[in-house]
């Protein structure tokens, strides 16, 4: 599943100006992330994944007030994480088996060995590019749809 930026009132047959993969993955990750810090926040990114997620992927279409809620609910996150992941972008190594438990979108799985730590950082960096995306489509005044 992607989503697309594209200009507003125009049909489905238009080209979409950017896109991206997995937005649906990195919301949840991000809700996630969010639970370590702000249960608010995460409820509320839950509760939008449920919303707009519930809809048939033709039928999702994210305008400007959408947008805005998504961005302002994701805005933040990294600066908000710093006492989980440290100066090397790892997650705390003896609490890796109960954070798998509560973060079930990231990675967390023993056989990633040495990489484990990093799991948090790779979601995060997946959240950070949808934030990114997302905030500009909303500039831009473009509607994101999903397919």
């Amino acid at each position: 599943m992607r989503f697309y930026a594209v200009q507003r009132a125009r049909g489905p047959a238009e080209e979409p100006l950017e896109s991206i993969d997995r937005p649906w993955d990195s919301l949840a990750q991000a809700r996630d992330l969010w639970s370590l810090v702000d249960e608010r926040r995460a409820a509320e990114i839950e509760r939008f994944i449920k919303r707009e997620g519930a809809m048939l992927p033709s039928e999702v279409k994210l305008d400007r007030a959408k947008l805005d809620e998504i961005v302002g609910l994701l805005d933040g996150l990294e600066p908000a994480l710093g006492n989980w992941i440290d100066a090397e972008g790892k997650l705390p190594v003896d609490q890796l088996d109960e954070l798998a438990k509560r973060l079930p979108s990231l990675n967390l799985a023993r056989s990633r060995g040495i990489d484990r730590p990093y799991a948090a950082e790779e979601a995060l960096s997946a959240v950070l590019m949808l934030t990114s995306f997302l905030r500009r489509a909303r500039d831009a005044d473009l509607d994101v749809i999903s397919g």
